[in-house]
């Protein structure tokens, strides 16, 4: 039987890391998740060839997936344009596909009973055909609204380290190149041994070095390349690969990535899924603050309703509450009068963190427009636009 993994999600629920690495690559315990499923479905019975749809980074998928010994199927790569809808990307291969075929999701940690036994809830079907209904299982709008999944799915940065520590504790991490067991401590073979008598359980990836004198508590993972100097001390924290951690940092239950530490305290750290990919900009969500919320468009429409029986307090009073419960103002807050148009709020998020857009007295079309054009993804029409905005205000 044939599979097909779907590696496409670009992964903006996981800023700012999202920025390097696409979610089915995050390194998890030495072996990233893609790597993982390989190995999995490699040593399943049925399955004979295998086939990775990525949507990002074609040199970090080709160099995990070009030698097909290392799982003994033969692999093939194909690139998609960002993340669409399961059965188009069927569609698109044509007859690279065998039907009846196996089609997973290559960003969620995979369980062996699910290929064994296929449930609704697993991100496993065995499709009939392109335009099998049941491929729709497989969209992401519908896997994070499936609580099942738990933390596999990586739908936030707590999905992320809470996976990688139940890692650690269900299982045996395995390096790419072979395992060292040090009293507890889970270490490839080339690391070099670390004062193992103030860690608990944790996990060393290739060439990573951690000087005498650095304390790791509990759980910590060093993944590839890392380096820790003397006087350092974590502490259930997960050090991203090639990162260099600086004797004077204390680190915990986190995620250290380009130092800094991604932990609990970041209003991305812990995200609810409905918001992820809807109505957002790099996975954090924004409302207009001169929108109101659905208890204050309720409060206004019984307010209204009780004005317009009983037809004592003003025609005023009355058109601004329908206002409320339309949607349109706040019932205590700002007003679109001393507000910026909808557009003038386009505000910009970087690496994962929200940065507010710059009120403005009164409407302005222009600047709106350029603010909307500045979030598009045509730097051309940008470019032109802008400019000739600003020879119609130097006439």
């Amino acid at each position: 039987m044939q599979v097909v993994i779907l590696a496409d999600r670009m992964g903006q629920e996981m800023a700012p890391m999202d920025q390097r690495y696409p979610p089915a690559l995050l390194p998890l315990a030495g072996r990233s998740i893609l790597e993982r499923n390989l190995d999995m479905l490699a040593d399943h019975p049925d399955v004979q060839t295998a086939t990775v749809l990525y949507g990002r980074s074609p040199e970090w998928f080709r160099a995990v997936c070009h030698q097909d010994d290392r799982w003994g199927i033969p692999i093939r790569l194909y690139p998609v344009i960002g993340e669409r809808e399961p059965r188009e990307h069927m569609l698109r291969l044509g007859g690279r596909i065998v039907y009846p075929c196996l089609v997973v999701r290559g960003d969620v940690l995979l369980e062996r009973e699910w290929i064994d036994h296929p449930v609704l809830h697993a991100p496993v079907v065995i499709a009939r055909g392109p335009q099998d209904p049941a491929l729709n299982r497989l969209r992401w709008s519908a896997l994070r609204e499936n609580l099942m999944l738990g933390p596999s799915l990586l739908a936030s940065l707590s999905h992320y380290h809470e996976l990688t520590m139940s890692v650690l504790s269900t299982s045996q991490p395995v390096a790419p190149h072979g395992t060292l067991i040090l009293d507890g401590l889970w270490g490839s073979a080339g690391t070099a041994t670390p004062d193992i008598s103030v860690l608990d359980h944790g996990f060393m990836g290739p060439v990573s070095h951690v000087e005498k004198g650095a304390w790791l508590h509990s759980r910590c993972v060093l993944e590839t390349g890392c380096y820790v100097e003397e006087g350092a001390e974590l502490e259930d924290v997960i050090i991203m690969p090639f990162t260099h951690v600086n004797g004077a940092q204390r680190l915990k239950n986190g995620i250290f990535f380009e130092g800094t530490l991604l932990d609990s305290n970041l209003g991305y750290w812990k995200k609810d899924r409905r918001q992820a990919g809807t109505l957002v900009t790099r996975g954090v969500s924004f409302t207009p603050p001169h929108r109101p919320s659905h208890t204050e468009r309720a409060i206004g429409g019984v307010l209204a309703m009780c004005y317009g029986l009983t037809g004592r307090f003003g025609r005023e009073k009355y058109k601004a509450l329908m206002e409320v419960a339309r949607g349109e103002q706040r019932l205590i807050g700002p007003v679109p009068s001393k507000s910026p148009e909808l557009l003038g709020y386009a505000a910009r998020v970087t690496r994962g963190v929200f940065t507010a857009p710059v009120r403005r007295r009164s409407p302005d079309p222009i600047a709106d427009c350029i603010d909307s054009i500045h979030l598009s993804e045509k730097p051309r029409l940008r470019n032109a636009l802008s400019g000739w905005f600003r020879l119609l205000r130097t006439r």
